[in-house]
Parts: C-alpha cells; structure tokens; sequence
C-alpha cells in the first residue's frame, strides 16, 4: 500500500525541523552552561604609564578564552579599563596609544593659534599664585589636566548616553579617594570620561577634582588594586594585575622628595598587597625598566603586559579548570568612532561671568554638527582667558538624536589678586646681558563688567612698573581702552671701537592712554597717545653722555600680528610688529619728531625636523632728529650673533639674520644662523654710510626646558671676533 502523501509531508517536515531543535538544544545548553559559569572580574591597578601593560594583558586574556564579566580600575587602570568596558578592542587602544602626543596632553598650555592676541604671552610665566591679606594661595596641581579631560571625552563619545556604567559593553567601576576625609570613593555612573579622568587625579600633579559637593583624588590613595570593588559588582573570580611602582631601595632615598614619595608609596604598596591576597590569580608584569612617566615608551611597556599574561597561560587554564570557566578564545566587534555630535543647545556649569565669552568661544547653533576637534579647541580658549582651573565638556544626550553639550569651567580660587612671575637671564663672554624678573599682578574689577586692574613690576639691571585698568569686550568683543602709568629705569652701555666708554642710565615717567581692537587669535589695532618725562642719567663715562630731560607727548598706532603654532620654538606661523610714533609740540611735546618701526620673524618649515627662521628689525626716524633718550640699539643674542648686547647705537637701525634650525630630540634643537645689521643717527647718515654694516654668525643649541627656553650659542663677528653666549628664559 502506498503512504498517504499527508503522512510523507509530515515526515519531511520533521525532517528539516531536526537541525533547527538540535540548534535550540545546543543554545539552550550554551545559555545554561553561561548561567552557570562562575563571573570573571577583571581589578586593574593604577602605575601611570606603566599601566598601559593593561593593554597587553586584555588582549592575551582574550586570546586564551577568559571572558570578563565585571572590570574595575584605578588610576591609569580605570583608563584601560574603562575604554575596554565601552567597547574598544586592545588593539584599537593601541591605535589610540599611537596618536596620542602625551607632551600635548600633559601639558596646561593651549595652542598658540586658538588664543586671542593679547593672552599669547602668559604662557611666558613660571609660576602663578593667589595673594590675601593673610596668606599665599598656591595652585592645587602643577598641571590643569583640562588636555586629558578632552581626550577622554573625545575617545568616550560613543558612548556618552550611557549614564549608567552597568550598562557598558562590560559592567565597569572606577576608584577615586574623598581627599577631604579619606574614603574611597566607587564612580558607577555619569560621565564614563569624568569617572576616567578623576581616578586619575594624581595628588600635586592634578588639582582635586570637584565632583556632586566632593574633593576626589586619584584612588591609588586608597585602593590602587581594586579586587574588592569588582568583586562586589559580583566577580566569583578575579584577576587582578599588578603594574604598580614599586618601593625604591636604599640608594634610591637621597633627597627628601624621594623620602616623601616613598613614605605615601609604602602605605599604598602595603594596601595594594592586602588587595592582591583576596585575588584568585594575580599579574605582575615586568616594568622595571619603565618608570610611571615614560608614556612614550608605551610600545615596550605593551609589550611586557602581553608577554606577563603569557606566561600565566598555564596558571589560568589551571584556574579555569578550577572553577569550571570554560576557555573559547574571541575577538570583539569594537567600538565605532564618533567624529561629532548635532547640537541641540550648548550650556554652561560654572560661574555666569564666563557666559560671553562661551557665546563667542561656542556659536554652535542648533542642528549643527560639531566635530571633537571644534570642542577641544573650544575648551583650549576658554582655558587660554587665564582665569580658569578646569575647562572640559559633556555630551548629553537630547530630543531628536541631538545632543546638549555642556562646558564646564571651574574658577581658579587664587583669591581677588592672582600674581605671575617670569625672569630672563643671560651672559656673553664681553658682557653680561640684563638679568631681569617681572612680577605681574591682576585683579578683577567689580564695579566695571569685563575690566581689571593690572601692576607689573621689573626687577634687575632695569627695574620699574606699570599700572593699568583695562576694559575689554564693551560695547562689542575684541574691543580694549587701557589708561596706564608707569615709571621705568633703563641702564644702557656706550660702546666705542669695541669697548665700554660709558653707562647711563634712561628714567622715564609716562602716562598713557589706549584703544584698539584685538583681531580674533591673530593680531592687535591699537591706538594712544602717550605723555611722558624722560631724562639722561649718566652713571660712569669717559666719553661724553647727553644729559638731556624731555618732556615728550604725542601719538602712538601700531599693527600687531602672531600666528606663530608654538614659542620659542615654532613650527610655523610668523610674528610681526609695526608701530609709528608721532610726537608733537602742538599736544604738550618738547619736540616734534617722528619714528617708524617694523619687526619680526617667520618659521617656514623645509622638511621634518628641518626649518628656516629669518628675523628682521627696521627703524627710521626719517631725520626727524629724536632726543638722545630714544637711541635704539642692536647686538648680541637678539639678533646680531658675533657682538655684544646693545653694542650698536642709533636713531635708525636695520638689522637681519637667517637662521636654520634642526631637531635633534623634540626637545633639543641645533641651530645655525647669520646675520647682518647696522646703526645709524639719522637716515641720511643711513644713505651716506650704508656700508657700515656689521656681518657675523655663529651656530648654538637650544633646549625646550619645562621652565622656559635654555640656548647657548658661538657667535663670530668680524675682524676675529667672538662671543659666547647663554641664555635663559623668554624675551620681554
């Protein structure tokens, strides 16, 4: 009899269902055997550089199948470890490692080109503090730490909706220490980058981290190795690694910075290791060669990570058989770059006092889209104004898919008066040049919206200050009106046939005032005028000195440009300075005379590491005959290599010199120079004895210090002259 062809579709049917119930069997099975698997956490520990190890370690754990559950970190490890619970795979870190310019990063400077022209300079000053009547108020931290919050936030931006850390791709856990009271502090929520970045508040080096009416500093205070932290997430078992500095020995101890760092680091590796005893199976990588700063030697010290879990291969297949962990090796997706956000409303946390300027800084209207280049470069202006701590943004996210983007700046507490210093110093081998300190003092003025009061004082070789009250942005941004008073004493050599034949000494009372208009980041119009007393004050002379008294009044108009990416060792960019100076009788002047000068300097980058930088100066009175008081002069290290400081004077000068410049070390660099220039009294005696010019050169290195400029060089002139010159410090 033949099958009825119902009960054959029937048979084929079970057929082709058999696969689809033995696949729901074996996902089934899988889910239970998931179920049941104990939970892996993962405790990384601070080490600053040193914890880029961490990197190494996550990819060799995934290489041989143990899956982490739960991830907490501390310091440098709730980086590596936060990034890894967003999404990003070890070897897209890796990439991120290799475009990091860790200099820039740790580095409170902002770029030169994104701050408007009058704040160029205040990265000149060594040191800055706050003044009260009973006290010094000294900055929390060496560094703002404002450049690591924008590369947090930039690498966190894909996921900066998620506000709720267990909803990470791995449920994460960042440590940070209450400085006020000790505790630790366990961030479960809010911004990933925030919690990344006060982990990694490092005490001395970072400023505390104001967080929900809290101090916080770096957790490595507290818990460097936070095994119990991911445990309490819910780990049955933990892996911690170890990348923590460890104590230094006896000839180590010298100085009593050393001895102050080991007494906090002793009490850190004491609590490290009580941490390390509750872990299942603890990974110490190999970092005796790497200290916790070298972030550029992250190549190496991945490299020890990866081979430190490879060498535990063993001892966790051991654990997993142990614990009934079942080991499938695996590659993650990874985490896909945002570029940028579409705004929905930018906002401000922080004092009103900074609205205008976040308008100016900000103008993102709604719907646009803003890359992270246009928030970092927006956090760098706000920051480069000079009255604020902290500068970083948040994402948050809004109707629409649009995001609100928040900057938040926090004040510098210095107290009402905040003061600055810089010096410059130098010698060559004829003459010591100044040595000269400047103390600069400003303080906000409440009476007046957007002005303040500014006393810079100079000490050395020349010594005076200056007062001013300046207002700006009023009625409309950019513009400035600056009414100043100042008193300075200016000591000059005279020289004749190569020698010193005399000192004086010019003294000059003025009292100005000034308007212009600061053109964005690249340049200044100002306009003055300017009455002042100036006098001849002859100190030692065996030629004959002019001792002349003036009273001098008269207009001033200058043009100023500087578009110069880095100082005093630029990569590009130019500088450049006119300036006319018209005195007349007919507003209270002794004398009527004129004067024009124009000078500058470009860096035009030939190839990597190579560069040109010539410097020009030019000075005409056009026979306009000014007082002896306003003799200008050129030689030395400023550009007259060969020569003495101020050995050539004149009412007219000219002078140029070419320098070619090789990066030896990001911080070294070789340099070779010529240069020509002469002085004149007049610019007819300029036409009749153009001739007169001085030629020399030389060659000298210079060195990017974290306190200012350090450049040394040999300097030929003519006739078998020579000098030798050292320099410290910024020119002003």
């Amino acid at each position: 009899m033949k099958p009825k062809p119902l009960r054959g579709r029937r048979l084929l049917g079970l057929w082709l269902l058999l696969p689809a119930l033995l696949l729901a069997a074996c996902l089934c099975s899988d889910a239970a055997a998931e179920a049941k698997r104990p939970k892996v956490g993962l405790a990384l520990s601070g080490g600053g550089a040193r914890g880029i190890a961490h990197i190494g370690v996550l990819a060799e754990l995934e290489r041989i199948g143990v899956k982490i559950d739960y991830i907490a970190g501390t310091s440098m490890g709730s980086i590596v470890g936060g990034l890894y619970a967003a999404g990003y795979t070890p070897e897209q870190m890796k990439t991120i490692l290799e475009h990091v310019e860790w200099k820039e990063v740790f580095s409170s400077t902002p770029q030169r080109r994104l701050l408007r022209y009058d704040k160029k300079g205040d990265s000149q000053y060594l040191f800055e503090a706050g003044i009260k009547l009973d006290e010094i108020v000294l900055p929390g931290g060496i560094l703002s730490g404002y450049k690591l919050d924008a590369l947090l936030n930039g690498v966190c931006l894909p996921v900066a909706n998620i506000r709720d850390f267990d909803k990470l791709t791995v449920p994460y856990r960042a440590v940070a220490t209450d400085i006020v009271n000790g505790d630790t502090v366990i961030l479960a929520g809010g911004s990933l980058a925030e919690a990344m970045r006060i982990s990694m508040s490092i005490p001395g080096v970072f400023p505390p981290y104001q967080y929900q009416g809290r101090l916080l500093v770096d957790g490595g205070l507290t818990q460097n190795l936070p095994v119990e932290t991911v445990r309490a997430m819910g780990a049955e078992v933990v892996i911690a690694v170890d990348v923590s500095t460890p104590l230094r020995n006896r000839g180590n101890l010298k100085n009593f910075i050393q001895v102050l760092d080991q007494t906090v680091a002793i009490q850190m590796i004491k609590a490290t290791e009580r941490q390390a005893a509750l872990a299942d199976l603890v990974i110490r990588p190999d970092l005796t060669a790497y200290k916790s700063g070298e972030f550029e030697k992250a190549e190496g010290i991945l490299a020890a990570g990866t081979q430190a879990a490879r060498s535990k291969t063993g001892a966790l297949r051991a654990l997993a058989a142990n614990k009934g962990i079942p080991l499938k090796p695996y590659s993650r997706a990874g985490l896909k770059p945002v570029e940028g956000v579409v705004v929905a409303k930018v906002t401000l946390d922080g004092p009103s006092s900074f609205r205008s300027e976040l308008r100016r800084m900000a103008p993102f209207p709604p719907g646009e889209r803003v890359t992270v280049d246009q928030l970092d470069q927006t956090v760098q202006k706000l920051y480069g104004l000079g009255n604020a701590q902290s500068v970083s943004y948040e994402i948050l996210p809004a109707a629409g898919g649009r995001s609100e983007v928040r900057f938040k700046v926090i004040p510098k507490d210095l107290g009402e008066v905040a003061g600055r210093l810089r010096l410059e110093l130098g010698v060559n081998s004829e003459r010591t040049n100044p040595t000269e300190i400047e103390l600069a003092f400003r303080r906000q003025l409440k009476m007046i919206e957007g002005s303040q009061a500014r006393l810079n004082v100079l000490m050395g070789r020349s010594y005076g200050g200056a007062l001013a009250m300046v207002m700006e942005d009023r009625p409309w941004s950019g513009l400035f009106l600056r009414p100043e008073l100042s008193y300075y004493s200016r000591l000059h050599d005279l020289y004749e046939n190569r020698q010193i034949q005399a000192e004086y000494a010019v003294d000059t009372l003025a009292l100005g005032l000034f308007t212009g208009q600061y053109l964005g980041t690249w340049g200044e119009l100002s306009l003055g005028y300017l009455i002042s007393r100036e006098s001849v004050d002859p100190q030692i002379a065996t030629i004959r000195v002019p001792d002349t008294s003036n009273q001098l009044a008269g207009f001033k108009a200058s043009f100023k440009m500087d578009t110069m990416d880095r100082m005093p060792f630029p990569t590009g960019g130019l500088t450049s300075d006119l300036t006319f100076t018209r005195m007349l009788k007919d507003v209270g002047s002794d004398l009527d005379f004129s004067r024009l000068e124009w000078r500058g300097t470009m860096a035009i980058p030939l190839a990597k590491r190579h560069l040109v930088r010539p410097v020009w100066r030019a000075v005409s009175s056009f026979d306009t005959e000014p007082p002896f008081s306003q003799a200008l002069f050129i030689g030395g290290f400023d550009g007259m290599w060969g020569y003495a400081y101020e050995e050539f004077l004149g009412q007219d000068l000219a002078s140029v010199q070419l320098m070619y410049r090789y990066e030896l070390t990001p911080l070294v660099y070789l340099r070779l120079a010529g240069n020509v220039g002469g002085a004149w009294m007049s610019l007819s005696d300029a036409r009749d004895n153009w001739e007169q010019l001085y030629w020399g050169g030389g060659f000298g290195l210079g060195f990017d210090t974290p306190l200012g400029p350090l450049e040394m060089a040999l300097g030929l002139g003519e006739a078998g002259r020579v000098n030798v010159y050292l320099s410290f410090g910024h020119n002003f």
